[in-house]
């Protein structure tokens, strides 16, 4: 029978859950529980993860984007735990401006509501 879709989107679903366990309970570093995981583009062949992320504290964006990047190698090994696959793949974090930018324009929407009223 035919999956409905890609294995590597069931998969990154699966590594996105064990990410956010892992952030929360595994890693020491205080600065990283707060972190959450808001999406996970897996490559097709399993290899390669964009791991977007995004900090709702007033953390220094770039600097969480390399604190994770450093600590990287620990992260994968505390999810193989979690995740049981061959390969673990080679994460790569990312910033998510999406927030920000729903934020900025919901707030926009509000003044031409007021400005209408």
């Amino acid at each position: 029978m035919r999956r409905p879709y890609k294995r590597s989107v069931r998969v990154a679903k699966e590594i996105h859950r064990a990410l956010a366990k892992t952030l929360l309970f595994d890693v020491k570093d205080e600065r990283l529980r707060a972190v959450t995981v808001t999406d996970v583009d897996l490559s097709d062949d399993l290899k390669y993860a964009r791991i977007y992320v995004v900090n709702p504290e007033d953390y220094d964006s770039q600097k969480m984007i390399d604190v994770l990047n450093h600590a990287s190698s620990v992260i994968a090994r505390a999810m193989a735990k979690r995740v049981k696959l061959k390969y673990i793949p080679h994460f790569s974090f990312i910033y998510d401006s999406s927030m920000e930018k729903g934020f900025c324009i919901d707030n926009i929407l509000k003044e031409i509501k007021e400005s209408d009223e």
